[in-house]
């Protein structure tokens, strides 16, 4: 008896032993495969220790040897049940079945539950209609002859879905989620740049940004340049090639989201050699108005690359499902989370040069620029405040644009904020959240 508890005592001591070996391989494999140094380091000091000390514990006495096994395999079961809790909480999170319940009672329609392939693909059968396809879709391509920062034009158009249906529009002229006729108005009271938010995801005209100011405002135009992915160098080329044949521009409201503006997305637009040539080149010009034709024929022969790209990606994210388990991806997030967010945005000075050469246009064209902040998901529910947020407000104020801070004149006035996000999570505005965000911009800019 005391010689087979010996010996499932080391086995035990020897599986840990080869768990933190393959966990050493593995991290080391991942530095040298991503050249990720800095940020895994401190998980390779880590593991380096761990295997060292079960190492130890191979040649220590069996006393010691129990507590440490008994220690560890708790540890161990304990942080995979964490994150087995974390990843049902975050299935629940976004698939709650009573809120689908909930929405179909109130609604009396179904949850729309079809990805946006087999939406595009039934719904083509019946008509002339495309799938929004935007600069992020296409702008880590770095062999494109030409970059289109709108979508295909006078077509109806498949956006997103976080409310139960799947949201849609008439694109105008080149592309962008406005009525067409706001091209010919001889007025236009304002002229809107910004990400997904601004492009209407994922309502419905007459519900989004633009659509609430057109309610407002009678015999002027607001034009909508937003796509969804934009961040700061795409708005800004997005004015250098249309603003200029904009009828008669009173303001220019820049929307910026802190969630995601001055990282991963302002990253990859940098990378980007066709928008780099908007910072190096004053005077460049993709010429954009007068190559509609070629951009949707281009688009046109993308959208099956683009639909597969996303189908692709989401048969990765199930077949991740496990590897993020073993790797406990949920519980790392959790423990290292606040030490991230302490790290402002790398690009603040380039955001600066944007923000300056913007300024520059947009009193260049007869017209006042206003800032619009926009806070995160995270801040409405947690009072999370973007570590770049004092930063940009002060660059904001350096180069005197008015700035608007949305959650001092929205969210905060909320007994609920979260009320104006579907489902109460993290997604874009309700029809509700569109409106009162639109009414507190207008009443600032007016």
């Amino acid at each position: 008896m005391i010689k087979k508890n010996f010996n499932i005592l080391n086995f035990f001591s020897f599986l840990l032993l080869f768990f933190s070996f393959f966990v050493l391989i593995f991290v080391i494999y991942k530095i040298f495969k991503d050249g990720s140094y800095d940020y895994l380091k401190y998980y390779f000091y880590f593991i380096f220790i761990l295997f060292l000390f079960y190492f130890i514990n191979i040649f220590l006495n069996h006393t010691f040897k129990i507590y440490i096994v008994i220690i560890s395999l708790s540890i161990i079961t304990t942080l995979y049940s964490y994150q087995g809790f974390l990843v049902l909480q975050k299935l629940n999170y976004f698939k709650n079945k009573n809120k689908i319940i909930e929405y179909e009672r109130i609604t009396g329609k179904k949850f729309d539950t079809r990805s946006r392939l087999e939406i595009y693909e039934e719904l083509k059968k019946k008509g002339n209609i495309t799938v929004s396809i935007t600069p992020y879709n296409l702008r880590k391509n770095n062999k494109l002859e030409i970059l289109p920062l709108a979508g295909i034009s006078n077509i109806k158009t498949i956006l997103c879905n976080e409310s139960g249906y799947y949201s849609n529009y008439k694109s105008d002229r080149f592309g962008f989620n406005n009525p067409d006729n706001q091209w010919d108005i001889k007025e236009t009271y304002a002229v809107l740049v910004g990400d997904s938010f601004v492009h209407g995801s994922c309502v419905n005209p007459p519900n989004d940004l633009g659509g609430v100011l057109r309610s407002k405002i009678e015999n002027k135009a607001i034009i909508n340049l937003g796509q969804a992915g934009n961040a700061p160098l795409t708005q800004y080329a997005s004015l250098r090639e249309y603003l200029t044949y904009i009828n008669n521009v009173e303001k220019v409201v820049w929307f910026h989201y802190e969630h995601n503006d001055l990282y991963s997305d302002f990253k990859e637009e940098l990378d980007n050699k066709i928008l780099n040539n908007y910072l190096k080149k004053v005077d460049y010009n993709q010429g954009l108005i007068k190559k509609q034709e070629t951009i949707d024929n281009f688009l046109n022969s993308e959208i099956e690359t683009v639909l597969n790209v996303s189908k692709k990606k989401n048969v990765m994210k199930k077949k991740n499902i496990v590897s993020n388990f073993i790797k406990l991806n949920e519980v790392r997030y959790k423990i290292f989370k606040k030490s991230k967010i302490k790290k402002s945005g790398p690009y603040l000075n380039e955001f600066q040069n944007i923000m300056e050469l913007t300024k520059k246009l947009v009193d260049k064209n007869g017209a006042k620029l206003y800032f619009v902040y926009l806070p995160s998901y995270d801040y409405v529910k947690k009072n999370y405040r973007d570590p770049d947020y004092e930063s940009v407000k002060k660059i904001i104020k350096n180069l005197k644009i008015p700035f608007i801070d949305i959650n001092d004149l929205v969210f905060k006035k909320e007994e609920n904020p979260q009320k104006l996000y579907p489902f109460e999570v993290w997604n874009h505005f309700t029809v509700e959240g569109y409106k009162k965000v639109g009414e507190a911009v207008f009443d600032s800019i007016n």
